[in-house]
């Protein structure tokens, strides 16, 4: 495998040294006062403790919550992506504990941003360009507003991969090649299996991108290797995507309650003061939203400004991709795309415009390093004066993401952290990721089994089988503590019965007179089973392509060739 990062070995390790001191600084608050909290906090971590259960369990691909809502169960892991849950359960049992767990993800995820940009860059730009355009991207406010205000944790994972199909992208615009359509593959699952609104806005911004980058060089094998490198992401990512496309409509979130009120995209545009009523403008904090966006563009322009009048050849196309990803994001984050927004259903499921500051961030970040020179430069000319003001701008967003946003941040020190952590795991989730068929009125009878005036002998109770005996007595229905969903499947002494839903959407079991053993289990249809193994086979292919790559060609730094 080879990994050109267009830098020697040592200025690769000094650069990475430089990004794990920023990464350190971003998460040093959290160190000193505790984990940040915000409204998506307690979601994040009952699907982080949803993993954990289905791990211990054995279960590779995660379908079922059993324990969330007093063990009526939820079925959010079927659709919420779960890839930034598994690095976080990773860290947790690395140092068995999630208070420090979750520390060393959000600063791995911070430095895992920084080192996609930093790559992404130096293909084109000098190691301190790279450099700085790295920090500006773990700094600029909304990469850290996404943890410190809004605990938007998934989102902030897929932040940390996003570079990455970018840095991909332009290695096969130098040098179209299966390799880097495979590296561009995983990059792309990555995010995919992260969280799905940022990969929709990524494969927009993937398009565009490519677009302008192989514009009259490379155009037709340039977006055969892209095409193929996204198969490739969609193709690992298949087991996961198999579920989204064809349950969704089993959903509470598909309903138009979270299309609506608070959720509806045309209440969350940036730039909306003169789009949305005084009122609603404020008590929305769209107006925070806003200054998160110009702070970014006035940090940006001085940059692009000083690239444009160097002049440079040689990464002009990238820079140019960066510009038109950039339009792309704000035009979809401002109400200027509002009538795309109110005509595409799938758009309009990603409820929050705002969400593209997400690209607005990555890109601007590239299009900084590629001022940075230049802007350097001026210190030995008569336009001193004019670099300094540029660096103000940049220091005026950064003072703000650390005064106004990490600062002020609330957080939940160590001890109360893990109690509230443990507090969560049979606790009440979102509605949203509730079966359609429930309802809360449920919680009322939280009996494991209820038979009326059978005896009830439980011998088994799993994360997705269940079995239990019942007494003689008349033929009644049996109602289970679990939330009805289609792939539970019900058998009363080894027959096949059906299974239904209550007024409140327990699972309800007809039985016989008789005694009667049951058992519940939850099965996965043919097609998901498929595209599991499907899922396997791609990840499994790709290991043994890398492989044969690392020993053919062996790990090697390639020397830049010229940058600006």
């Amino acid at each position: 495998m080879i990994i050109d990062t267009n830098s020697s070995l040592r200025q690769f390790s000094t650069a990475v040294g430089i990004l794990f001191i920023a990464a350190f600084l971003l998460v040093l608050p959290m160190i000193v006062s505790g984990i940040p909290t915000g409204n998506d906090l307690p979601n994040h971590y009952r699907f982080a403790l949803g993993i954990q259960e289905s791990l211990a369990n054995g279960i590779v691909f995660p379908g079922w919550d059993a324990i969330a809502n007093s063990g009526f169960g939820d079925a959010g892991l079927r659709f919420y992506p779960p890839l930034s849950y598994l690095v976080m359960n990773t860290f947790v049992w690395l140092s068995g504990d999630w208070y420090a767990g979750s520390l060393l993800t959000l600063f791995t995820l911070f430095l895992v941003g920084g080192v996609g940009v930093y790559l992404w860059a130096s293909e084109w730009f000098s190691t301190a360009a790279a450099i700085f355009g790295a920090i500006a991207y773990m700094s600029l406010p909304y990469h850290v507003n996404q943890i410190y205000n809004a605990f938007l944790y998934a989102e902030f994972a897929a932040a940390a991969f996003t570079p990455f199909c970018f840095w991909f992208l332009d290695r096969i615009s130098k040098k179209p090649s299966l390799l880097n359509a495979a590296l561009l593959g995983i990059a792309y699952s990555l995010v995919v299996l992260t969280h799905i609104p940022t990969a929709l806005m990524l494969s927009a911004g993937l398009f565009i991108y490519a677009l302008i980058l192989f514009w009259k060089q490379n155009v037709f094998t340039g977006f055969v290797y892209f095409v193929s490198g996204i198969g490739i992401g969609l193709l690992v990512s298949a087991f996961y995507l198999v579920r989204l496309i064809n349950e969704t409509e089993f959903l509470h979130h598909s309903q138009s309650d979270f299309t609506s009120s608070d959720f509806d995209f045309r209440r969350n545009f940036l730039l909306s003061y003169f789009y949305s009523s005084g009122t609603e403008y404020l008590d929305r904090s769209l107006w925070f939203g806003d200054i998160m966006l110009v702070l970014t563009i006035a940090f940006l322009i001085p940059f692009v400004l000083f690239y444009r009048r160097s002049n440079p050849q040689l990464s002009a196309r990238s820079v140019n991709a960066s510009i038109g990803l950039l339009a792309l994001a704000f035009f979809f984050a401002t109400p200027l795309s509002s009538p795309i927004w109110s005509n595409f259903s799938t758009l309009a499921m990603m409820q929050f415009p705002f969400r593209w500051m997400c690209l607005i961030t990555l890109s601007a970040s590239f299009i900084i390093a590629a001022g940075f020179r230049p802007i350097i430069e001026c210190f030995r000319t008569s336009q001193r004066a004019t670099a300094i003001l540029a660096l103000s701008l940049a220091g005026l967003s950064l003072s703000f993401t650390a005064f106004q946003i990490m600062k002020p941040a609330r957080s939940i020190e160590s001890i109360e952290f893990r109690m509230f952590v443990k507090s969560l795991r049979e606790s009440e989730s979102c509605e949203c990721w509730w079966p359609i068929w429930a309802k809360a009125e449920a919680f009322t009878r939280p009996e494991q089994i209820i038979a009326d005036d059978r005896n009830i002998e439980v011998k088994k109770w799993e994360t997705l089988e269940r079995t239990f005996e019942v007494g003689p007595g008349e033929s009644r229905s049996v109602r289970i503590r679990t939330f009805y969903y289609p792939y539970w499947n019900a058998a009363v002494n080894g027959e096949l019965v059906k299974v239904r839903p209550d007024d409140n959407g327990s699972i309800l079991i007809d039985l016989p007179e008789g005694s009667a053993s049951i058992t519940l289990s939850f099965e996965e249809p043919l097609i998901n089973r498929i595209f599991g193994i499907v899922s396997l086979l791609a990840f499994a292919f790709l290991l043994l392509f890398f492989a044969v790559n690392i020993f053919q060609t062996r790990f090697r730094i390639v020397p830049a060739d010229s940058r600006n």
